[in-house]
């Protein structure tokens, strides 16, 4: 008995289940970071790569008394020299140290605004024109009052190169009297100022001008621009320029090229490099990329033979979880069905077979209900049928006497009617004949009698029905 249980185990071993296996498409390739083994659900593409890199080569000058690293040396040189300085400078190997006399200006900062003040009101102004080294200014009033013009140049001019004319306005002898004021561009300090007064007769006209330029103005709290050093004194000095004369120093110094070649890389790695850089032979680096697909395989025959199968049963490797299966399937009914294996990538029909055992056994109890319940059913179906037959019999019977008599009343009502159709021709015959009022009367009270007649007799014909 042992043995033949064995035999049956190592039988039953050997079977192998037929099943059809489904794939979903490659996902694209995407880098890993180790080398895996390719299977039917994994290829691998192994791609060689490189650094890059991109060669500048750096020049620069340093003066010969200084030590350069990580750069060469060319014979390339040049002389440079410093700006002026207040100290001597240090001496050193191949430099030169200059000494000279120079002369230090400062100038006058430049007018923006201009303002004209303490005017009097037994004048006034026809026109006011101002000049930038004899060129008219398109100039804006920005405040008028009383006994106050603000005027905005709309550049800055320096006040050697300023030129103004007022054309004043008279009607009798007067003495006419105002200050003018001249600002920078920061409009807080005055720098410098005049004042015109001016006795004037009608003797001499009504309309007079006056030329005001630098040689007018007087310092008030003036501001100075940087110092600027020159080698030669100006030939045409500033009325406002501050000058003296100052000891300098400068120095020539020695100058060398040094070069040096660098190699800036990028950060990623490249199977072959772009425009205007270069591989690094020596940076070769593997790079594993996969792509996977999913599988699943299920049975190629599908039989139902027991009612603790579930339909998952029929799955019998997979790699993912995303499986839907839906089914019109009945456990208790034997036969085929269909089955649908919903994947994310395709959906699987096939035909499932439900052969159960127990199915069977409440097939035939059931049929053999249902004849019993059949014969009952025929049974009783005879005796009816019997009692039809015998009433059925009697009706036709009864049925033959009534048509009889209803064929006998309705050739008496046809003839009765034909007469009455006569009887109605013969009294309008009559009434068309007859014109006289008297004869129409007793011809209508005819018609009454004969309709009232006709009325009775087919009551009497309805009660005898």
């Amino acid at each position: 008995m042992k043995k033949i249980i064995l035999f049956l185990i190592l039988l039953l071993s050997t079977i192998k289940v037929e099943a059809k296996t489904y794939y979903s498409n490659y996902s694209d390739y995407q880098l890993v970071d180790q080398k895996l083994e390719e299977s039917d659900t994994l290829k691998l593409k192994i791609e060689e790569k490189y650094l890059i890199y991109k060669e500048t080569k750096t020049e620069a000058f340093y003066p010969s008394y200084t030590k350069i690293e990580n750069m060469n040396k060319t014979s390339e040189t040049k002389i440079v020299v410093s700006d002026w300085l207040d100290e001597k400078p240090e001496e050193l190997k191949d430099r030169k140290v200059i000494k000279q006399e120079l002369y230090e200006y400062q100038d006058l900062k430049k007018i923006r605004f201009i303002i004209i003040k303490n005017i009097d009101n037994n004048f006034y102004f026809n026109e006011i024109r101002i000049f930038n080294k004899a060129i008219r200014l398109d100039y804006k009033v920005l405040e008028t009052e009383t006994n106050e013009i603000l005027i905005d140049l709309g550049e800055n001019v320096e006040i050697d190169d300023l030129a103004m004319m007022y054309y004043v306005h008279i009607d009798k002898n007067t003495t006419i009297n105002f200050d003018i004021k001249l600002l920078g561009e920061e409009k807080n300090n005055i720098y410098a100022k005049t004042n015109i007064l001016s006795h004037l007769s009608t003797n001499n006209g009504n309309n007079f001008s006056y030329l005001v330029d630098v040689d007018h103005f007087k310092l008030v709290e003036p501001l100075y621009d940087e110092v600027t050093l020159s080698e030669t004194e100006r030939i045409i000095p500033k009325k406002f320029e501050k000058v003296k004369l100052v000891s300098k120093y400068k120095y020539e110094d020695l100058y060398i090229k040094y070069e040096k070649k660098e190699r800036t890389y990028l950060d990623d790695y490249y199977l072959e490099p772009i425009e205007g850089y270069t591989i690094d032979l020596d940076s070769k680096k593997e790079f594993y990329y996969i792509k996977t697909r999913d599988k699943i395989e299920i049975k190629d025959r599908l039989i139902i033979d027991n009612y603790n199968i579930k339909l998952e049963d029929f799955i019998l490797n997979k790699t993912f979880d995303d499986i839907k299966i839906t089914s019109n399937i009945n456990y208790y009914k034997n036969g085929e069905y269909n089955i649908n294996f919903i994947l994310p990538f395709k959906t699987i029909k096939q035909k499932v077979i439900v052969d159960i055992k127990q199915n069977y056994i409440k097939a035939l109890e059931v049929q053999n209900k249902y004849l019993k319940e059949l014969e009952k059913q025929n049974s009783e179906l005879f005796i009816t049928n019997n009692n039809l037959q015998v009433t059925l019999k009697e009706t036709l019977k009864n049925k033959d006497e009534v048509v009889k008599d209803s064929y006998e009343k309705v050739t008496k009502y046809k003839y009765e009617n034909q007469e009455l159709k006569n009887n109605k021709r013969e009294i309008k015959e009559d009434i068309d004949n007859k014109y006289d009022y008297k004869n129409i009367i007793i011809v209508v009270i005819i018609l009454l009698i004969i309709i009232l007649t006709f009325i009775r007799r087919k009551k009497s014909i309805q009660n005898n029905n």
